[in-house]
């Protein structure tokens, strides 16, 4: 009888004397040496269909089989669990004392061996983040798996936590104060206010992680409608074709060009993955105007000067100074000749000019 079970579990293709993968790293490790991915995970047997996650009678948030690990101590008195039929977890629900468009509220203590996070750095970009500690996990996290105790020879159990956009409000995982995790709640208008919230957070558990994040993806997908999973999406053609993308490939971003490209096309190809689409990202072309950054600058410059001397009342009077006494001695040179020939002119010409001369006076020449 142990030999046909044994026979039942063994992959295919394995040995009769090879064990068959227990845990979830296995299962990774097996999946990726067949040249699978996460969609080919199948979850770990388990007798268990409630996925849970219940208060116990100290107030606290615990799961498990019989909901006797803890997950979350003492959490504030304004949060309740939405109880219905889907058992792949539990939706957060929240009744604040005050009527705001942000709301801090806190989870309580966070119990767990070690967590990943993945929280938003910059307005389009999410980092991953590890810790072990509540007080380590990041602002605007909005993905947070939990490993809630060490490895060891038996089953594992894994906790998630999903925050998730409640009608006109935005939820996000943070560290509170004295150590707990909080959660943020918040609409961005000052006119959107609430204090009755749903749907704040999807929490459950599991003993295969990658079980656990795809079924808690499911479950919110159902409640939410408003994404659908990678199962039940069409998948592009350009799947089946391996690509290269520049970005973080060519760094500096402004060295992007032509023989930086297709020395990493010929290093893939080098390597046996010859690229079958190249996506040539930034860095390859100038946005800006040379001549406008130029004449800007330039503008710039004269301004920052102008301002200079403005700011000085002798600074600001001595150009005109200087302009003035260049203009006097040029003046001054270009006037005293002329004014001899005038003298001159006017001697010899019209004072002393021949009677009936259109320049005469009536007067005598010299004599």
């Amino acid at each position: 009888m142990a030999e046909e079970t044994t026979k039942a579990t063994t992959p295919v293709g394995a040995s009769m004397t090879e064990a068959a993968p227990r845990t979830s790293f296995d299962i990774l490790r097996t999946n990726f040496i067949k040249g699978g991915g996460l969609s080919d995970f199948v979850e770990t047997p388990w007798d268990h269909n409630n996925y849970r996650v219940r208060f116990n009678r100290a107030g606290n948030i615990c799961c498990g089989e019989k909901a006797d690990q803890l997950l979350l101590e003492k959490p504030a008195k304004v949060f309740s669990l939405d109880v219905n039929r889907d058992t792949r977890g539990t939706f957060l629900r929240a009744d604040a004392s005050v009527t705001s468009s942000l709301h801090v509220m806190d989870l309580g203590v966070l119990h767990c061996s070690r967590f990943l996070a993945c929280a938003k750095k910059r307005f389009c970009w999410m980092e991953p983040s590890w810790g072990s500690k509540a007080s380590e996990v990041p602002p605007e996290t909005q993905f947070l798996l939990i490993r809630m105790s060490e490895p060891t020879d038996g089953e594992q159990t894994y906790a998630i936590i999903l925050p998730l956009l409640a009608g006109s409000f935005r939820t996000c995982l943070e560290a509170g104060e004295k150590g707990t995790l909080a959660l943020r709640v918040e609409s961005g208008d000052a006119d959107v206010q609430s204090h009755r919230l749903q749907d704040l957070a999807f929490v459950s558990w599991g003993p295969d992680p990658f079980a656990l994040v795809k079924r808690s993806l499911g479950a919110v997908a159902d409640k939410l409608q408003s994404f659908a999973l990678r199962e039940s999406k069409e998948l592009p053609l350009s799947l089946d074709l391996f690509g290269w993308c520049t970005w973080d490939a060519l760094l500096p971003y402004r060295s992007v060009d032509g023989p930086g490209i297709l020395k990493g096309l010929k290093s893939l190809a080098a390597g046996g993955a010859p690229a079958r689409v190249l996506l040539i990202d930034d860095g390859w072309q100038d946005t800006a105007d040379e001549d406008l950054e130029l004449e800007g600058k330039r503008k710039k410059e004269e301004e920052d000067q102008r301002r200079a001397l403005a700011a000085s009342p002798l600074l600001s009077a001595l150009p005109r100074i200087v302009v003035g006494a260049a203009w006097g001695a040029v003046s001054w040179v270009l006037a005293w000749p002329a004014s001899l020939l005038a003298r001159w002119y006017y001697r010899w010409k019209v004072e002393f000019a021949p009677a009936g001369s259109v320049h005469w006076r009536g007067g005598e020449g010299p004599g």
